[in-house]
């Protein structure tokens, strides 16, 4: 429960250290696993630690070959944070919809700050919204962020950010996890209404591109009540809202892609041609430039696959894929909500070791395991009523 707030109201919070910054998350998330980890509640995953020594040795046999090593806390921080993902812990559904439940209530919030956000927008002005970067030290934020951000360059609008999210993009994905999570376990037809409400809302694609990706295996997970509504209800509300112009938003940052000048440009294409130049060239096959060598610009992002062939070499990029593929989707509570976080993490940027980032991987694919008994009793305990229930009243001693 700790770990799920400081996710939410923390993630903008760091601490300088030698030129760059470490966010407090990352020792609260450190803290946390050692804790349960000496207490006996978490276990460190055996197939995950047997790939993920393969992935160490491919690092060190890169640094071996190229003999350029040009920043030892960058392969430190890489392994270290990637290594939260071996622990795991198993929990019956009680526990985890206890747990889960903070998240929900939490965005909840979080949704109704977006909302705000824009009401006084397009009231009295953006200038009035709550800014942490004004309040406060610069010494105690993580930067390099775009946590202002407007619709379009010299645009008078800014995209919402939640007040407490590291950019508009980080908000808008946690938003979408938010009604994944809430299609899955607790199926409550007023919050769903409300985050999807403050998805669009918040114009921010992110959110919006992973609800489209995942929609065909997101519909699988409702139960009959909710594709009635979703059918019903869902299709000719959308429809409409098409219609009005709700989504023109969308549809003209869909243009974005072949502008150079665009964060889309900047988050997808750029990746996506670096990868494939590097994948093909042979120099890259088994080393790299070293390690913190990836050229840092404004407006620019990376994809882990793209940066780590050129830093470590393809050979290192496709034993951390393996090892990431197995820690957040072999043995998740959900993979439909597991894939809502794992998608951006691959192909969105936004931070190779972000605390943020790595956080709601563990969370949501690498760390909770349900028991055995869990599993054949989840399929009577999909309603509203059973989980609010399980939540008000656990039967389960608490990690």
């Amino acid at each position: 429960m700790v770990l799920f707030l400081s996710v939410i109201f923390l993630q903008k919070i760091g601490f300088p250290i030698a030129g760059n910054y470490i966010g407090l998350n990352a020792l609260i998330l450190w803290t946390a696993l050692l804790w349960l980890f000496v207490k006996g509640a978490a276990t460190i995953d055996l197939l995950r630690s047997l790939i993920f020594t393969v992935l160490i040795l491919a690092v060190l046999l890169s640094l071996f070959i190229a003999q350029n090593i040009k920043s030892v806390p960058a392969v430190l921080v890489f392994l270290l944070m990637y290594a939260t993902m071996l622990f795991r812990v198993e929990v019956d559904r009680a526990v985890l919809l206890r747990c889960l439940g903070v998240f929900q209530t939490s965005m909840c919030f979080v949704a109704y700050i977006v909302i705000t956000q824009q009401i006084i927008q397009y009231t009295v002005g953006n200038a009035y919204w709550p800014n942490l970067e004004n309040i406060l030290p610069n010494y105690l934020l993580v930067g390099d962020y775009a946590y202002i951000r407007p619709y379009a360059w010299r645009s008078p609008f800014l995209v919402p950010n939640g007040v407490f999210f590291l950019e508009p993009s980080v908000v808008s994905e946690f938003t979408a996890l938010a009604l994944a999570a809430e299609i899955v376990w607790f199926k409550r037809l007023q919050r769903l209404s409300l985050y999807a409400f403050s998805l669009v809302v918040g114009v921010a694609g992110s959110g919006v591109a992973i609800i489209a990706i995942c929609s065909i295996p997101l519909f699988l997970n409702m139960d009959r009540r909710l594709r009635l509504w979703a059918l019903g209800l869902g299709v000719p509300v959308l429809s409409i809202a098409i219609s009005l112009g709700a989504f023109s938003h969308f549809v003209d940052r869909s243009a974005e892609f072949s502008n150079q000048n665009s964060s889309a440009y900047a988050r997808v294409t750029i990746p996506f041609e670096a990868t494939l130049r590097l994948s093909v060239d042979p120099d890259y096959l088994m080393v790299g430039n070293g390690p913190g060598t990836s050229v840092k610009a404004i407006n620019t992002v990376q994809w882990p696959i793209n940066k780590i062939i050129y830093e470590y070499g393809l050979t290192t990029a496709i034993m951390f894929h393996v090892f990431l593929a197995v820690a957040i989707l072999a043995h998740p509570v959900n993979r439909t909500v597991a894939m809502v976080i794992f998608i951006p993490h691959i192909v969105f940027g936004g931070g190779f070791v972000t605390h943020t980032n790595i956080m709601m991987l563990v969370l949501f694919g690498s760390f909770f395991q349900l028991t055995p008994g869990s599993y054949r009793h989840s399929a009577s305990l999909h309603t509203h009523e059973t989980a609010r229930l399980l939540i008000a009243r656990p039967n389960a001693t608490s990690f």
